[in-house]
């Protein structure tokens, strides 16, 4: 997953596509509108697909965007990927549903705020259908497991 967010050969092109469609608009340093702007994005360009049945893909973001689309984890290395490459620190949050609600696993991004010196982490899910904006994320007390990680990049 962590190889697929830092593709050498992608990084100059999804940096390209982060600058100059997702967060074109947005403020210098507006980090608020850099999360709410990537995340809106990806939400609207691409779709939520299971992965084929036994089998875990991790594409790079452009891989997927070319597919037109992606499970959770698909999205979270899209996202983080987005959002590394304009210098946020990322990670996900891991859930799973308690079983009287499904018994589900999922993951989605998170992004450490404010840019420069992170004191928080903003949840930024973009396949779960109750989710409208960054922050938005399926309450806790619903969950039976949440753990959270900070993606090394370096």
């Amino acid at each position: 997953m962590l190889k697929a967010l830092r593709d050498p050969v992608e990084l100059p092109e999804l940096r390209r596509l982060v600058i100059g469609q997702m967060i074109r608009g947005c403020q210098d340093r507006d980090d608020a509108c850099h999360l709410r702007r990537v995340y809106e994005w990806w939400r609207g360009n691409l779709a939520y697909i299971p992965d084929p049945v036994g089998l875990d893909l991790y594409p790079t973001p452009l891989e997927a965007l070319r597919a037109g689309g992606e499970d959770c984890d698909g999205h979270v290395i899209a996202v983080c990927a987005s959002l590394a490459c304009i210098g946020y620190t990322v990670g996900c949050r891991v859930i799973r549903t308690r079983a009287d609600v499904g018994s589900q696993w999922h993951i989605y991004a998170l992004a450490g705020m404010p840019r420069s010196a992170p004191t928080s982490f903003v949840p930024l899910d973009t396949t779960w259908q109750g989710a409208a904006a960054p922050g938005d994320e399926l309450p806790a007390h619903l969950c039976s497991y949440r753990k959270d990680w900070v993606f090394d990049l370096r």
